[in-house]
């Protein structure tokens, strides 16, 4: 147990931290920034939280999105083969690398990935206190979605694997 979630979190660190560092300094700061000028405009908490709030959960939901394919490739894999997962990334791109599996397996690691990423806006929906107010730092997370389209590698898994269970003509 201790030694999958070693591997899933090395690969993801490896994977994710250049964009990490990225999201951190050219959104998180700046979001902090304007919320801590509107804190001086005496608004009220319930419209500044989901912006403070946001700007944490944004840099940590990359991390995430990596660490949950990285965590169910390991989990899937064989034990032999666990140790070949890792990760590797730019400010423009972050992956995880592992060996080839059936294809149930490839859709369940590149669903993972986008579902985590995404649970971190719940975060962001709970300090709001209205649907108006929260929605605009929901809208960053939906970057995850973009990883689920047929021309990135993790929609590609899933299209592959979706086209198996249709019925041969």
């Amino acid at each position: 147990m201790v030694d999958k979630l070693h591997t899933a979190i090395v690969a993801a660190l490896n994977a994710s931290a250049a964009q990490f560092g990225a999201a951190t300094l050219l959104v998180s700061l700046p979001l902090l920034a304007v919320a801590y000028l509107l804190s001086l405009l005496h608004l009220p908490l319930p419209f500044i939280a989901p912006l403070v709030v946001c700007a944490h959960m944004l840099p940590l939901s990359l991390l995430a999105h990596e660490f949950a394919h990285a965590a169910v490739a390991v989990t899937l894999l064989p034990t032999a083969e666990r140790h070949l997962v890792f990760g590797a990334g730019t400010v423009r791109r972050s992956s995880i690398y592992r060996p080839a599996t059936d294809s149930t397996s490839a859709a369940l690691i590149s669903v993972a990935g986008p579902t985590a990423g995404l649970a971190c806006a719940v975060p962001v929906m709970l300090v709001g206190s209205d649907v108006i107010g929260v929605f605009p730092w929901i809208l960053p997370f939906l970057v995850h979605l973009a990883s689920l389209s047929p021309s990135s590698a993790d929609g590609a898994h899933i299209l592959r694997y979706a086209k198996g269970l249709l019925p041969r003509a």
